[in-house]
């Protein structure tokens, strides 16, 4: 029996911000300007280290288009983990967040998740819509976590990572922290990642 403590983690947003490309830079791939669009679902095991404890994050990449929000919710209704992207470029992805996405995640999930707010595309700074305070202040006000990330040049990737393990195991009432210090996440030097791919998951 494995001794690898199991967490799902779902990511969501609106098309176009990025979700995909999140996973392949879990995966450790490079990126692809001519990523598609996710039409269902799609899983991998991340595995990482934490306090010499391994951890298996299961993350989902869920659809972003509006026809796929019901079906979106079996996957992250008992999530421990959700992660919410959006495009710095894109006001309207971020405007998603707080007029469907914050609410739906509050109000359409058993488990009480770790919520992070992801803003994607930093590589596009000149281009940027949504100030990076005002996000900053809405995850705050949400008790989220924000974190800013390039899936391009692979900045921020890390520290998502590492953030993303440290806050589910502050949360976690199954590992506790030493007098509530946490420890630095051990991850594959070169790409922060150790995993396997697990089944590809078509929901329509």
């Amino acid at each position: 029996m494995s001794d690898k403590k199991e967490i799902k983690v779902v990511l969501v947003g609106e098309s176009q911000t990025g979700k995909t490309s999140l996973l392949n830079c879990f995966k450790g791939e490079k990126f692809d300007e001519n990523t598609k669009s996710t039409l269902g679902a799609s899983c991998y095991n991340l595995e990482l280290e934490y306090k010499k404890k391994p951890m298996v994050f299961q993350v989902w990449d869920t659809a972003g288009d509006e026809k796929y929000h019901s079906i979106n919710r079996y996957f992250y209704k008992d999530a421990s983990v959700v992660i919410i992207v959006y495009d710095i470029t894109n006001p309207l992805s971020f405007d998603c967040i707080k007029d469907y996405w914050i609410d739906e995640i509050k109000n359409k999930t058993n488990t009480n998740p770790v919520c992070l707010i992801v803003a994607n595309k930093s590589d596009l700074f000149a281009d940027e819509a949504v100030p990076e305070k005002d996000s900053r202040d809405f995850a705050e006000k949400h008790n989220a976590m924000f974190f800013s990330i390039s899936c391009k040049d692979g900045s921020g990737i890390k520290e998502l990572i590492n953030g993303m393990a440290s806050s589910y195991v502050s949360r976690s009432q199954d590992i506790k922290s030493d007098n509530g210090n946490e420890k630095s996440i051990v991850i594959d030097n070169k790409s922060f990642i150790r995993g396997n791919n697990i089944k590809e998951s078509k929901c329509c």
